[in-house]
């Protein structure tokens, strides 16, 4: 089935029907429970109308905001952190600095001129490109700052099994794509949807393999806790090896802007109300409307409405009848649809087959987002990629700069990589990066030449597995006081593509997708095939098939090695990409005894002891030769 076939399917009003089986696996799901099943569906309706009215009336001030610089500040991450495990979704500003940023950018662009064989979606305008290893990606992944942000987020997540096999103090990197828009750009404007499976959130070898969302099935979809981890160590996410599906566990799903991005002008839509509307999509298949049209019958007979959900008032009435609580019946003969699922495809979500989400009030765009703004989602949170920026907007929004007051499109191609691009202007006379003293030192051009026999080469020949890669100091007599964010110039060839707007007006929107990956064993192993793709030049793991014949990146002019990580990130970038060891925590050496109130401690003591163990087997993992990889449960003392 295509995927645009399914769109269509699913844009419809009545759900695709699955294989008998799935009317089995629901049947037995809430077999013994159908009372408390319902009554808490008709729960969750009322509350879903109460946060649906909040979320409208609010719009994207709903969603949390927390600058770079509180993050430490315990009373601001206190109160930020409870509102995302509301919401599912954030912002986190100024991760990285607004210039680094931009200079982040320009390199990508440059990166993307300097390969014109590079793929990217659609081929006749690219904007999502199959892209892992540019410069500006493998910089941002290791960046102090922003493996900051993502332990200090991660750690709205917890593990109730205390032996879980998971640190959100050790973020991994996944490497994934980087987007770039141009106004006019609508093709890739995807529908709502939820990623990480979609039947197989029903399945038991999938989600029900630890029982990720058993409250829901049993009624107490209140109980359900978005953020526990341990219930997510083991499950698969993929049973019909669609294509595209993440390996690795994300605690969330994220990019860095590298852009001044308006509210509404291309992001991100999101559902920003997380538990309620998780247990809906579970729920919903098990329940079926008694008049399907909205303005067949009127709940009440008396042209209103007042049972708890508010009152209909003109037209509007019957579309509120249409969701009162009393119109939904548990199916008393399970069918085998899955509303928006269908084996090998993502979750998706609509008005038609999901109303009581009211997704046409709930869907509300990030806020406005300034480059170096990292956005994060929680993996269950229902978001779709916002429309591009109109050309009608963007020329409301250049008509300041043009001396014309408008924009012309016709004088603008939206591809912005043309093979053969016109020779651009001279750079601005006054711009220098040594002359300004808040931006670092150009990065030399031989950090990015790319040889084989380099040192910084990606080749598996020139890497040593735990090798201690340091930065270089040859380039700066005066290292120790460099900034941390070597960047370089923009170079003044033909290869640079001439932007056509005024600097102030740039409307080229570029983001990195960044996710924030704890480590765990699963993330370990997808971690060590990750490392072998980037030191080939090769399509990260989970995109291989994307990439599928061609050389990826392998010969990509300005593709970094493994001594660029470390310049960049040091040795905790080293880390995170695989190529340097942990330091194993230390366990205690002798336990605290009972009494005297040592209840902390002794918890504090079994996390400093299971993070060791995890660390341990990470290692072993990643360098089989310098550490043992068998994970050995701890033996009495």
């Amino acid at each position: 089935m295509a995927a645009s076939n399914l769109a269509s399917m699913l844009d419809t009003s009545e759900p695709i029907p699955l294989s008998s089986r799935f009317a089995k696996l629901k049947r037995n799901m809430i077999a013994c429970r159908e009372k408390d099943v319902a009554e808490s569906f008709y729960r969750l309706l009322r509350a879903l109308r109460k946060e649906a009215d909040d979320i409208a009336a609010r719009g994207s001030d709903v969603i949390p905001t927390i600058d770079y610089f509180d993050i430490h500040d315990s009373g601001k991450a206190s109160a930020f952190r409870k509102a995302l495990r509301r919401r599912g979704v954030a912002v986190i500003k100024r991760v990285v600095p607004h210039t680094v940023a931009q200079t982040w950018k320009e390199e990508a662009l440059d990166y993307i001129a300097d390969n014109p064989q590079s793929r990217g979606y659609p081929p006749h305008d690219p904007q999502l490109f199959d892209l892992y290893w540019s410069p500006s990606q493998v910089r941002a992944r290791v960046d102090s700052r922003l493996l900051d942000a993502q332990r200090f987020a991660m750690r709205t997540w917890h593990a109730s099994d205390e032996q879980a096999l998971v640190s959100a103090e050790h973020p991994v990197a996944y490497a994934d794509r980087l987007r770039v828009r141009t106004p006019g750009d609508t093709p890739l404007a995807g529908s709502t949807h939820v990623d990480n499976g979609s039947v197989e959130r029903w399945e038991p070898d999938g989600y029900g393999a630890s029982g990720t969302y058993r409250d829901v099935f049993s009624g107490r979809w209140e109980d359900y806790d978005p953020w526990d981890s341990s219930p997510r160590l083991h499950i698969t996410t993929d049973l019909y090896n669609r294509s595209g599906s993440c390996s690795m566990f994300r605690m969330f799903q994220g990019f860095l802007s590298l852009s001044d991005v308006p509210e509404g002008s291309g992001a991100l839509t999101v559902c920003p109300m997380l538990q309620l509307s998780t247990a809906y999509l579970l729920l919903r298949p098990f329940f079926t409307p008694r008049y399907k049209d909205p303005a067949a019958r009127r709940m009440d007979g008396s042209g209103g409405m007042d049972m708890g959900m508010g009152a209909g008032v003109g037209r509007g009435g019957a579309a509120l009848d249409f969701l009162h609580p009393n119109n939904w019946n548990l199916n008393v003969s399970q069918t085998s649809v899955l509303h928006g699922a269908v084996p090998g495809y993502v979750q998706e979500l609509s008005s038609a087959l999901h109303p009581h989400l009211q997704l046409n009030r709930t869907m509300v765009s990030i806020p406005d987002l300034e480059p170096g703004d990292y956005v994060i989602w929680h993996p269950d949170a229902v978001h779709a990629v916002d429309g591009a920026p109109s050309l009608a907007a963007m020329s409301s929004h250049l008509s300041q700069f043009s001396p014309h007051g408008h924009f012309n499109p016709n004088t603008y191609s939206p591809s912005s990589f043309s093979l053969n691009p016109p020779p651009p202007p001279p750079p601005p006379p006054s711009f220098s990066p040594n002359s300004n003293p808040f931006l670092p030192r150009p990065f030399s051009p031989s950090h990015y030449s790319h040889s084989t026999s380099s040192s910084r080469s990606g080749s598996l020949s020139s890497f040593t597995f735990g090798h201690r890669f340091t930065p270089s100091s040859s380039s700066s007599a005066s290292s120790a006081s460099s900034p941390p964010y070597p960047i370089r110039s923009r170079r003044a060839t033909a290869a640079v593509i001439p932007n056509p707007y005024p600097a102030a007006a740039d409307p080229t929107a570029a983001v990195l997708y960044i996710p924030a990956c704890p480590l765990t064993q699963t993330n370990a192993l997808y971690l060590a095939r990750q490392r072998r793709a980037f030191l080939l030049g090769l399509a990260a793991p989970d995109f291989a098939e994307a990439g599928a014949g061609s050389a990826g990146e392998r010969d990509h002019q300005g593709r970094p090695g493994v001594q660029d990580i470390a310049d960049a990130g040091g040795e905790r970038g080293l880390r995170s990409m695989g190529l340097a060891p942990w330091e194993e925590a230390a366990a205690p050496a002798v336990r605290p005894r009972g009494g005297g109130g040592g209840g902390s401690s002794d918890k504090s003591s079994r996390e400093r002891e299971k993070d060791a163990r995890l660390l341990r087997l990470a290692n072993g993992i990643l360098f089989p030769d310098r550490f043992d990889g068998v994970l050995k449960k701890p033996g009495r003392r």
